[in-house]
């Protein structure tokens, strides 16, 4: 689909706009108390936006030797990105597209990753902040962790409208650990010193537990979570309007292993071991059912589910094979019906539910029909060192080359 054509040099004040922005700018925080922006305090604990200035990241070079480069090249329908930079996920609109890079070790500071920001315009800028994320109320907002000003002393979350300027603190603590939201961006759960809290943005927070929980996955209303326990390996789910945790059954999950539950808020799938089986399970997302096994040998990272809900996608290893394959699991009644597409691993739905983005052995990025149809072939040269990205609605593909790139084409 990239045809093969040469791509232009980017570099700061070309035709395409683009600019490079050093590690450790400051983002610009713009008062804002319009109506209908996310209820927050500011640092001086008040109701309102933030004060100018305040927040700042760590003075411009502070880490700057260990980040990675951030140039590339684009022509108008192709843009290659160099520096080993990978895709992360795209905004809501599918505009622009969130980075991150691993940055050579350095004790003095807690993360470990670099993050950047791709804007359609061409233009390429790095974050300096952490657990930087997309919100999923808007369109262009991002979340991030920082520093408060002085003299107070802890990290809040902030809410910043790329579009508009408008920067917001959230929520407010000694330290924050991961940032965890709701499909609809209307709650929040945050792992702190003392453990996971989860609540509606603006209201205060409740303790979901003091122990040190991984993999938070939120149903599609915000009502309810599911979270493992790094201690033992169980599973539960919390429903948060009624401050009820339950552990589900035998399931111990391992590092490796995912929680995921559907659009559509009625099924909760999950990767680990349950009553001396090991595999993909499916269950009713109110526990209100025992889970079924849905196969052995999935890869955890691979576990997809459709855009509405209905299907569940993974890759496995069969257990006679030696070449992964894709699946397509639907669920009829108490019959789970498992369909095998095709070799190679799942990496992402088409927004439309109708394919499946896949690399297949051969290294090629290719789209398999959810249903009868024919294999599309849409890059040549892709490697599963990252995981490629489809955005919605531009259609747009972001992926890495086997020779360390990050390309982004065209997927239609």
């Amino acid at each position: 689909m990239n045809g093969g054509k040469p791509a232009r040099r980017l570099h700061s004040g070309s035709a395409l706009g683009v600019a490079l922005v050093l590690a450790g700018l400051a983002l610009a925080v713009v008062l804002s108390n319009s109506a209908g922006t996310i209820g927050g305090r500011g640092s001086d604990g008040q109701p309102g936006a933030l004060p100018v200035g305040a927040g700042q990241s760590a003075p411009a070079g502070a880490s700057e030797q260990a980040l990675p480069s951030l140039s590339g090249a684009a022509d108008a329908d192709r843009i290659l990105i160099e520096g080993g930079w990978q895709p992360r996920s795209w905004s809501p609109d599918g505009a622009w597209l969130l980075l991150e890079a691993q940055v050579a070790d350095d004790p003095g500071t807690r993360s470990q990753r670099a993050t950047a920001l791709l804007q359609d315009t061409g233009r390429l800028e790095e974050l300096a902040n952490e657990h930087v994320a997309w919100w999923p109320g808007a369109l262009r907002t991002l979340s991030f962790v920082e520093p408060m000003a002085r003299p107070a002393k802890g990290e809040h979350l902030v809410l910043h409208d790329r579009l508009t300027g408008a920067e917001r603190s959230v929520l407010e603590r000694a330290r924050i650990d991961a940032v965890h939201w709701s499909p609809d961006g209307r709650s929040l759960a945050v792992i702190d010193e003392h453990g996971l809290a989860s609540g509606r943005v603006g209201e205060e927070l409740r303790r979901v537990t003091f122990g040190r929980p991984r993999d938070v996955a939120f149903a599609a209303d915000g009502t309810r979570l599911a979270y493992v326990d790094t201690a033992s390996g169980a599973l539960f789910t919390v429903d948060l309007m009624r401050q009820e945790s339950r552990r589900l059954g035998s399931a111990v999950l391992g590092p490796d292993d995912a929680i995921a539950y559907a659009p559509s808020g009625a099924w909760l799938a999950f990767t680990g071991r349950m009553d001396g089986r090991e595999g993909l399970f499916l269950t009713a997302a109110d526990l209100s059912a025992p889970p079924s096994m849905v196969s052995r040998g999935v890869d955890p990272a691979s576990v997809r589910w459709s855009p509405d809900g209905s299907r569940l996608a993974a890759s496995r290893l069969p257990p006679a094979g030696t070449t992964t394959e894709l699946i397509v699991v639907r669920r009829d009644g108490d019959h789970l019906d498992v369909q095998p597409l095709g070799p190679g691993r799942v990496t992402a739905w088409h927004p439309a539910g109708d394919r499946l983005l896949s690399i297949d052995p051969r290294g090629r990025l290719v789209a398999y029909p959810s249903g009868p149809g024919d294999v599309q072939i849409i890059a040549g040269d892709s490697s599963d060192v990252c995981t490629p990205q489809w955005s919605a609605p531009q259609r747009r593909i972001a992926h890495c080359l086997a020779d360390g790139r990050l390309e982004i084409i065209p997927a239609e």
